[in-house]
């Protein structure tokens, strides 16, 4: 056998070595060099990539990689090979021998041989690394995406280490108004620079990927938990250095923690949203966790959206009016309708059901069922002679997104042929993810169509100010927790000065969860004329209401519901 039959096989073993390298400077590289390089008697090798031929030239590379090195290597006696890469880049190949070792013209053609094979084997590289940079990277925010973090997940199941992890998916509060508030192209840098934040706090061992939007999906060590939910919590991000002016990001946020059975990553990444998608619609909590507490809301869920379609069509949801009144005389001026479900002779309690629902487009259905059966209600009042009241109906959040919300309503309100007067739409103004444009979309329509819209529950929520500055509400609505308890000198003060400032405004002002004696002479001493609450009347049964249409006068009955 000839040296040269001994070196092709050298270069057949070698060949088969590198097709599944994916890193020409990594110890399987060097490995796979060790051969064919000691037979040639290289020592050292090298390589550099340029972008132009300019650059080349100058001497000035794009990337310079050591491919492999010995310590008793002859840089005097060092060759250069230029050669073109498949792209038309300039790159050289550097090699110098042992000491001691003199290179012929035909061990020359030996290197040439090796060294387009390992041009070969450098483009092949740099296709895959460009192939698995799109792959796996989100290229729009410079960040690893779904598919990485998948990989990932799957990777840590396999070696046994998925245990060791947290997971959490996330979304961005208040972004719609942040972008309003400072531009979306500021909001958009801010938004970068809270994700890449979290991946430095995080640190390499932890993934941090986009899913799509403002959703983002990480895996963390479980001893970092904490500094997870502290990060959604909020960070205050600031947009114009020269001012130091600064805008508090945070986001929804729901966890999972991974459990030593867990064997797909399907399960473990439909777990995290599941309690992701809670986060946003739970009244009370931005941050959830998939437990045994979130299960059994999963299967009420499931079950009430299993009855609620034949419910809906058996008519069990009952509308229930609760008397808003003037304090002046104690008449009652208008009604909020409130939403019961009656099912199998028991009345179910709407903090059971709406949340529920809430987290589906089937509240939207309640919605619109309950304002027709006002309307219904309010038609048949006229018929019958009775002077009805304006009546306010509850609308969801989650009908923001609808671009045809505000047609329907008119719509119903005009198929049953009643003076727009007598409606009022509410919107709650804790909306978590306020789509500010649509908001005032909807409240100038309804305005433009002689229907009055109302802030429920307001001052609890995100931007209130901003939303009576720019939006053509009709009435304010206070929240029941501002009302003072206890003696409580700053809640009344805050209390006074949002019933002043709405006054001033020219909005109706009208606080909600009276009880007491004392709570009706504070609010009338600082100028609020209408209530609403268990002082004056529990929600009452449209049978009962009625007759309260024939006889406004109001007999304080202090009943609980």
């Amino acid at each position: 056998m000839t040296d040269y039959q001994k070196y092709t096989e050298i270069l057949e073993t070698f060949i088969k070595k590198i097709v599944d390298i994916k890193d020409a400077t990594s110890p399987e590289a060097r490995a796979a060099l060790e051969e064919p390089f000691e037979f040639l008697g290289i020592a050292h090798s090298s390589v550099k990539l340029y972008e132009t031929m300019l650059e080349k030239k100058k001497d000035k590379p794009k990337e310079q990689l050591p491919l492999y090195n010995k310590p008793d290597r002859d840089d005097s006696k060092a060759v250069e090979i230029t050669d073109i890469n498949d792209v038309g880049n300039p790159v050289v190949f550097r090699y110098a021998p042992h000491q001691g070792v003199e290179w012929d013209s035909e061990d020359m053609k030996h290197i040439e041989t090796l060294q387009k094979l390992m041009r070969i084997h450098l483009s092949r590289i740099r296709t895959a690394r460009q192939a698995e940079t799109y792959m796996f990277r989100d290229m729009e925010m410079q960040m690893y995406n779904l598919a990485f973090y998948m990989k990932t997940l799957a990777r840590l199941i396999r070696e046994g280490k998925a245990m060791e992890y947290n997971t959490c998916r996330f979304n961005m509060q208040r972004l719609g108004y942040i972008n309003m508030q400072i531009g979306r192209k500021k909001s958009s840098e801010l938004l970068r620079r809270y994700v890449n934040i979290l991946q430095n706090k995080l640190g390499l061992d932890s993934v941090v990927a986009r899913i799509g939007g403002d959703n983002f999906v990480c895996l963390y060590k479980k001893e970092l938990q904490k500094t997870v939910e502290a990060h959604m919590n909020g960070v205050h991000m600031i947009y114009d250095e020269e001012n130091g002016d600064a805008m508090k990001f945070s986001a929804y946020a729901g966890y999972y923690f991974i459990q030593r059975d867990c064997k797909d990553p399907n399960d473990i990444m439909d777990n995290v949203s599941m309690a992701a998608a809670w986060s946003k619609n739970d009244r009370m909590a931005t941050q959830i966790f998939f437990d045994d507490d979130l299960i059994k809301k999963l299967n009420s869920q499931k079950k009430l959206e299993t009855m609620f379609p034949e419910a809906l069509d058996t008519e069990e949801f009952k509308v229930y009016y609760q008397p808003k009144i003037k304090l002046d005389s104690y008449q009652m001026i208008g009604a909020e309708a409130l939403c019961r479900w009656e099912h199998d002779g028991q009345i179910m309690p709407p903090d059971i059901f709406i949340p529920i629902l809430e987290q589906t487009l089937a509240i939207c259905k309640l919605d619109f069922y309950m304002l027709e059966h006002v309307c219904r209600d309010i038609k048949r009042w006229i018929e019958e002679g009775k002077d009805p009241v304006k009546v306010s109906v509850n609308f969801s959040r989650r009908h923001l997104g609808d671009y045809h919300f505000l047609d329907n309503i008119i719509q119903i309100v005009n198929m049953y042929d009643i003076p727009h007067e007598y409606v009022e739409v509410e919107l709650t103004e804790t909306t978590k993810d306020l789509d500010f444009d649509s908001l005032k979309t909807i409240v100038t329509g309804l305005r433009d169509a002689g229907i009055s819209s109302s802030i429920d529950d307001f001052g609890i929520g995100y931007s209130s100010m901003n939303l009576i500055r720019d939006l053509p509400w009709k009435v304010i609505k206070i929240d029941k927790s501002f009302l003072p308890t206890d003696n409580d000198d700053k809640q009344y003060t805050v209390l006074k000065h949002l019933i002043g400032m709405a006054t001033e405004l020219g909005l109706d002002c009208i606080v909600e969860g009276v009880e007491t004696d004392e709570q009706v002479e504070l609010i009338k001493k600082d100028g609020c004329v209408l209530a609403q609450g268990f002082y004056f009347d529990k929600p009452l049964a449209v049978e009962t209401f009625e007759e309260r249409l024939i006889n406004p006068s109001l007999g304080i009955e202090n009943t609980e519901e």
